[in-house]
C-alpha cells in the first residue's frame, strides 16, 4: 500500500463535524445512532461539502510513502491523504523497491466509515508539493 500524504497538515475538527442537521435526530429523526449506508452516504457528502484545504505553503507538501506487508498505517481524523496500490505483484523477483511493495493491501478501518473528499472546485487551494497527486484536475480552482 501507498498513500501521498500532506504531513504536517491537520485539517481543523470544527471542518470536519457533521452539521446540525446530521445530528442523530436531525432531519426530522431521519438520522438515528446505527446508521445505515444511505446515512453514512449523506453525512458523507455534507462534510465534502464544508472541507477545505487551505494553501500551507511548504508545510502541505506531499510526502509518498510505503506501507510494507506487516506494518500498519495510521492516519488520524484530519490528515490529507491519497492511499493507493499499484498494479505489480508483490511475489515478483525484481529486487526494485516499489516492486516489493506492490501486492494489494488488506485494509483494516476502525472508525466510522466517514470520508471527506474534496468534491468542488476551489476545495483544494494547496499549490506547493502536489505535482505527485492523481485525479486532481477537476477540483484545483
Amino acid at each position: 500500500m501507498h498513500e501521498r500524504r500532506a504531513m504536517e497538515v491537520i485539517l481543523p475538527k470544527d471542518m470536519l463535524c457533521r452539521g446540525p442537521h446530521m445530528e442523530v435526530g436531525g432531519m426530522g429523526g431521519l438520522f438515528t445512532s446505527s446508521p445505515s449506508s444511505e446515512e453514512i452516504g449523506a453525512i458523507t457528502r455534507d462534510i465534502s461539502d464544508q472541507i477545505l484545504f487551505p494553501d500551507c505553503g511548504k508545510r502541505g507538501e506531499f510526502v509518498e510513502r510505503s506501507i510494507s506487508r506487516g506494518q500498519v498505517e495510521l492516519n488520524p481524523v484530519g490528515s490529507v491523504h491519497q492511499s493507493f496500490t499499484c498494479s505489480t505483484r508483490a511475489d515478483d523477483d525484481d529486487d526494485d523497491d516499489d516492486q516489493r511493495h506492490c501486492g494489494g493491501s488488506l485494509l483494516f478501518i476502525v472508525g466510522s466509515r466517514v470520508f471527506g473528499n474534496f468534491l468542488r472546485r476551489g476545495s483544494f487551494l494547496q499549490r506547493e508539493g502536489i505535482e505527485t497527486l492523481k485525479n486532481m484536475g477537476d477540483i484545483l480552482g
